[in-house]
């Protein structure tokens, strides 16, 4: 399993913390070259998306593998959300950004680019019958956006950053489907997926307007400022596919024609076609399947983790009916230690979980495990760690962390629902405290805990999803990478549902088995 793949990896790491060491860099002489790991979001056909064979494909993925080749490099593609792409490249964990980015001054405050490899233009996308000529028409509309993207930062402009008119999405491809919904009144895009995506879905009633206004922007790829010999390299090989034609080839079989533009998408399938299409996942298999494992392998983790920090925090927060401490100092200490159980509860109780993950995955670990200063790890072992292995120790930690929390709700309670007749008994008959809550207590507090420990499970179960913000290859994401591909949402969406409810009712059944025993022993 992954998960012990990662205590196999972290756990020479961190031992020599204990011991009074500083952990050692491994040596990486006589070494080949390490592959330029590019994160791209893979739901943004034509430019990239990942076909059923579970490959990244696209006009950027093909110029960076034209690119490399010229300038001797090697890349590994990476699909990472939109949302965090660029904290991942910042924090080491990716060399390369190239997802159709523009480059714009306040991206380039930040990062470097390389020189431009393609210009766009935004484009509005609007029903056939709509009036609106021009940009300035969408004011008093709802207009559909992706997060963070150039068509955000127009409408921004437009309407101001705060107008509840704007309604924003994780893709484009999904502010389409909204527009064809009848949800928002107008999308604004880049052109080259706003065209893609009406030439596979000529049934849904879209027309496209371009302003005259609208500037053309122009896409690179990002990296980090201080790489100024991979961007000089990077540029040396863009000129040398624009210099022999490749460039073009690219281009011309992308973008050349509509047939073109149809061909450069993995969707023969319209989203507007009568029925539901299931053999558009015929050959994702695979890739639903590695999703099943990873939500399996991280729905374990979290449980056991979080079952064992929410016994000890649970036994924490019910110690006020123990014996008092002789020692003023263990009275002080036991009064120091529920206060911050209760305010650990409190805080992963009261905050979304959403937050939690990304407040684990973008600001805690990079402190632990970071290429520069990492206190756990640094080097090149931090930031190999990182690509192969961050994205799920976050979501272990994040979902481990969250559900200690309720669990120690769930054994407090269940230990408080216990008469304290019953332990003043066992007290009685000369059994400590302990004693009495291994033997008498807890015995009767687990047959009402389980329906509690069981819900959480199921919890936990649906709230990995959330884990695919950060780049995990689970379940959730393995549905949105299909929806990207195909502009289909039906099929995917509806088998995930239906994979997830297998999972809860295995769990729930096994619930149910653990349960019967306990209630015959009670009577």
């Amino acid at each position: 399993m992954r998960a012990a793949l990662i205590l196999a990896r972290v756990l020479p790491l961190v031992l020599p913390l204990f011991l009074g060491l500083a952990p050692a860099t491994p040596a990486r002489a006589a070494e080949a070259p390490r592959p330029l790991v590019v994160g791209t979001d893979a739901s943004y056909a034509p430019f990239e998306s990942q076909n059923d064979r579970g490959e990244i494909v696209g006009f950027d993925i093909d110029v960076v593998r034209a690119v490399a080749a010229r300038a001797g490099l090697q890349v590994k593609f990476v699909n990472t959300p939109w949302e965090g792409i660029f904290n991942a490249l910042a924090q080491g964990d990716r060399d390369l950004v190239v997802s159709a980015v523009s480059i714009t001054p306040e991206r380039q405050a930040s990062m470097a680019f390389t020189d431009p490899y393609f210009d766009a233009r935004q484009l509005i996308a609007v029903r056939r019958d709509s009036p609106v000529a021009r940009l300035a028409d969408l004011r008093g509309l709802k207009v559909g956006v992706q997060t963070g993207t150039s068509g955000d930062d127009v409408v921004s402009r437009l309407m101001g950053k705060t107008s509840p008119n704007i309604k924003r999405f994780e893709s484009t491809p999904l502010a389409l489907k909204e527009l064809e919904a009848g949800g928002v009144d107008a999308v604004v895009a880049d052109n080259g997926v706003v065209v893609n995506y009406v030439a596979h879905n000529p049934g849904g009633g879209f027309k496209t307007v371009a302003d005259p206004g609208f500037v053309t922007e122009h896409y690179g790829m990002a990296l980090r400022k201080d790489e100024g010999a991979l961007r000089e390299r990077l540029n040396q090989g863009l000129a040398a596919i624009r210099a022999d034609g490749t460039y073009a080839r690219l281009y011309a079989r992308y973008f050349g024609a509509a047939e073109a533009q149809a061909a450069a998408s993995a969707a023969p399938v319209s989203d507007t076609a009568p029925g539901l299409h299931w053999e558009i996942l015929a050959g994702y298999g695979p890739l639903f399947l590695r999703g099943l494992l990873v939500t399996v392998e991280l729905t374990l983790v979290a449980i056991a983790a979080g079952l064992a920090l929410g016994v000890m925090l649970g036994l924490v927060s019910s110690s006020r009916d123990a014996p008092v401490p002789a020692s003023a100092s263990a009275r002080w200490a036991l009064k120091g230690l529920r206060g911050l159980t209760a305010a650990y509860v409190t805080f992963f109780r009261g905050t979304p979980l959403f937050v939690q993950i990304l407040l684990v995955h973008f600001a805690l670990m990079p402190a632990l495990i970071n290429a520069d200063h990492g206190l756990l790890l640094s080097g090149d072992a931090a930031r190999e760690f990182r690509q192969v292995h961050g994205a799920f120790l976050s979501g272990c930690v994040a979902l481990s962390l969250n559900a200690g929390a309720y669990i120690s709700e769930i054994f407090r309670a269940g230990i408080q629902s216990i008469h304290r007749g019953q332990t003043q008994a066992a007290y009685s008959l000369g059994l400590g405290h302990g004693q009495a809550l291994r033997h008498v207590i807890l015995p009767q507090a687990f047959r009402r805990m389980v329906p509690a420990l069981v819900n959480e499970g199921v919890t936990l179960i649906k709230d990995s999803s959330l884990v695919s913000a950060i780049g995990l290859a689970e379940l959730a994401l393995a549905a949105r990478t299909v929806a990207g591909a195909y502009s289909r949402y039906w099929e995917p969406y509806l088998a995930v549902s239906a994979i997830y409810l297998v999972l809860t009712l295995l769990l729930s059944t096994l619930a149910r088995r653990l349960e019967a025993p306990a209630h015959l022993r009670g009577r």
